[in-house]
Parts: structure tokens; C-alpha cells; sequence
């Protein structure tokens, strides 16, 4: 179920190229907030023939791909509809883009016109400068390549991990025909009948741009995005300042714990370590995330104590790659270095290793390694955790 609709917001961009379009997204909701539909349209920046005739193309494009003319009848007859609270339309809207490219994506929840009950995520990934249609086949140089990693990844960090949470959960072989992508990494949609959660919301698979490393192409129009950004200190210090990870604004340092799930959907009941909450989420950018609050807080006055990230690629730190020398050349020396045995490991729900912990402005960012001295994870926090002895 969506928790939240998203109100109204333009998207402008800066155009360098001949022909581009400007891409405005729009959605609203009855008062009660019951039924919501997304509008979407492109509308060329400039005024030569040849940029309007390529917006109008997109606007056909997405009229097709996203199916609004379906979604406005359904809409149409869903304020007609009395004497029920129950939502018969609800739409979640996503767009990235960047002046050449654009990624769309609508979630649905409710009715078809044959009032069929559906969720639905419906995408379009699309060329401003040509008003052409993107496929994986365009973002990766191999993409039997690109599939294969996706799924052994499935395989590794999703399969096994499987819970009741889930309706159905037919996760291989990966489709291929719906996805959207921004600057955090790729997601991979399901049609209902294959991956549906408990409370009728179809899933979806995020993977980041740190595990699909070495598929995209120099001539990919998804090049620079999904590039590792280079080692910047300076913007490692900036995140921990601002309490919150690059392209993640909704799990940031101190945040009312309230106000997250109000627009995020737990995956479980939380989990904990010795001295916080942990909270999994089923949204799928958020795979790659938890949340933390205190253990003694209570429910309505909890606050975000710490964001952890398993597979990330912050300003030069990455999981999976960087190393301790890096770590240590990039940042300098850390205020604190702490080391966890299996035991102690298990009770702050990290591999066994070691954390280095640098403090700027009042927020810390652990950076924790296995026990190859590898970076395993980055986690921000509000402060350094209490020894336990």
C-alpha cells in the first residue's frame, strides 16, 4: 500500500543538446486523500518544429507505456464512486533525469477499467534527444552479461532470505521489460503474479551501480551515472554533516521514526542490536538500507539514531572494494578503531571486524570491515555506540 502521494513537482533540467524536452510530473488526490492518479507531459524547451515534434513523440511514448488514458478512465469513475473509503486508484510516481535521458516509473494500486484488482508498475526509460525508447539492452554492453549478474545476486542476498512476508516470490528468471534507474542504482520490476508482498503491493529488486560494475559501457547513456564517484573527502564530510546518504534524503539522522514509516513500508517487525531497533524496509531503493532508533525510546517520540548502507559508494569509500590504507588515505586517521569478535559481531548485527569511526559535526560515520580488512559496510550514526564494557 502507498503511503504517500506524492502532492506536485517539476522537474527542470539544463539542455546542451539540439533537441531535448522538458519533462513535468504532476499528481493529485481527492481531499480525503482516497484515490490518486499521476499526469505526466513533456513539453520541448525551446520553439523550433523539430524540438516540439520530439516532445510530442515522448508524450506519445509515455501515454503508451505507462497507460494514463486507462488510468484517467479508472480515475474518472473512481469519483464516482460513494458510500466506500477504499482507495479504487492509487499511483506512486518516480523520475530522474539528467537533460539527455529519463528514467519513469508509475506504481499502481487498485483497479483496472474491468475493475480487476492490480498492482502494476508500469516504466519508460527514454532519449530526450531522439524521443526513442531505452531497453537494458541500450544501458549494458552485454546484457545476457548484465541479466546473469542481476540473478546470481538474487540468488545470493534474496532467496535464501525469503519470508512470509511475501505472497509470492517467483524472483528468477529476471524480467527484463520493466525498470527504472537513478543516481543510487538499477531496479528491476515484477509483474504481481510473481513477486507480490502480503499487503497486495507488487515488488521490486534494487540493485546498486557498486554490483553492476564493469556492465555499462563507455558509450552507455547511463555512463557517467553509474560511474564510481572519486575519492572527495570533503563530500564524505559534507554527508556526515548533513546526517544522510547521497540520493537517500528520507532516512536522515534524527528524523521522527513516525515520520519515515508513514512513507516507507516495514519489510518485518524490527530487529535489534545490544542497543537499537533496526528497521529493514520493503520499498525497493531502500534494500540496501536500515534505520535505527534507541532501544529505551518510545514509538512516538523515536528519532533515527543511525543509517546503515551494505552496498554503497560514498565519495570514494566503497563497499565491497576499499580497504583500510584506503580508508586511511582518503580520510585520515580515525577518532576511534574498534574491533568485534563473533559474539560481539552478532549482537550489533555486523560481520566480525573491525570500524574505524570519524566525527564531524556532531554526526559519526562508522565504516566497518571484515575480517579481510575489507569495507563491508558504512553506517551514520549520532554518535559512537557505548562500549559495553
Amino acid at each position: 500500500m502507498i503511503k504517500k502521494l506524492l502532492a506536485f513537482f517539476i522537474c527542470l533540467f539544463a539542455l546542451n543538446s539540439v533537441a531535448a524536452a522538458e519533462i513535468q510530473i504532476a499528481s493529485t488526490s481527492e481531499e480525503n486523500g482516497r484515490d490518486s492518479i499521476v499526469r505526466f507531459s513533456a513539453e520541448a524547451l525551446n520553439a523550433s518544429e523539430e524540438e516540439k515534434t520530439i516532445a510530442e513523440m515522448i508524450s506519445g511514448l509515455i501515454r503508451a507505456k505507462l497507460q494514463t488514458d486507462d488510468a484517467e478512465a479508472v480515475y474518472a469513475r473512481a469519483q464516482t464512486v460513494t458510500g466506500t473509503q477504499e482507495a479504487v486508484i492509487t499511483q506512486q510516481a518516480f523520475c530522474w533525469q539528467d537533460g539527455k535521458i529519463a528514467s519513469l516509473a508509475v506504481l499502481s494500486n487498485g483497479e483496472q477499467k474491468n475493475r480487476r484488482r492490480i498492482s502494476q508498475y508500469l516504466t519508460a526509460a527514454i532519449n530526450l534527444e531522439t524521443g526513442s525508447l531505452l531497453s537494458l539492452s541500450d544501458l549494458f554492453s552485454d546484457e545476457a552479461e548484465a541479466v546473469s549478474r542481476m540473478e546470481a545476486l538474487i540468488e545470493e542476498e534474496i532467496l535464501g532470505t525469503l519470508s512470509d512476508y511475501y505472497e509470492f516470490s517467483e524472483l528468477l528468471p529476471l524480467p527484463t521489460d520493466a525498470f527504472y534507474f537513478d543516481s543510487t542504482g538499477l531496479t528491476i520490476c515484477y509483474p504481481q503474479d510473481r513477486y507480490r508482498f502480503f499487503n497486495g503491493e507488487c515488488g521490486a529488486v534494487h540493485f546498486s551501480w557498486v554490483q553492476l560494475q564493469g556492465l555499462v559501457g563507455e558509450v552507455s547513456p547511463i555512463a557517467g551515472l553509474a560511474s564510481l564517484p572519486e575519492g572527495d573527502a570533503e563530500a564524505v564530510n559534507r554527508a556526515i554533516a548533513e546526517g544522510a546518504f547521497p540520493g537517500l534524503p528520507l532516512l536522515k539522522l534524527d528524523a521522527p521514526m513516525e515520520e519515515v514509516l508513514a512513507q516507507a513500508t516495514l519489510l518485518a517487525d524490527p530487529d535489534y542490536t545490544r542497543l537499537s531497533y533496526v528497521y529493514l524496509f520493503q520499498d525497493p531503493c531502500l534494500r540496501h538500507y536500515a534505520a535505527e532508533t534507541l532501544r529505551y525510546d518510545s514509538a512516538q517520540t523515536a528519532r533515527i539514531s543511525a543509517v546503515r548502507a551494505s552496498n554503497i559508494s560514498l565519495y570514494g569509500i566503497t563497499t565491497g572494494i576499499s580497504t583500510k590504507d584506503a580508508v586511511i588515505s582518503l580520510m585520515g586517521e580515525p577518532a576511534e578503531i574498534r574491533s568485534y569478535g563473533e559474539n560481539e559481531a552478532q549482537d550489533e548485527m555486523i560481520a566480525p571486524g573491525d570500524s574505524f569511526f570519524y566525527s564531524r559535526d556532531d554526526h559519526v560515520l562508522e565504516i566497518h570491515f571484515d575480517s579481510d580488512g575489507v569495507c563491508c559496510m558504512l553506517i551514520l550514526r549520532t554518535d559512537i555506540p557505548q562500549k559495553l564494557y
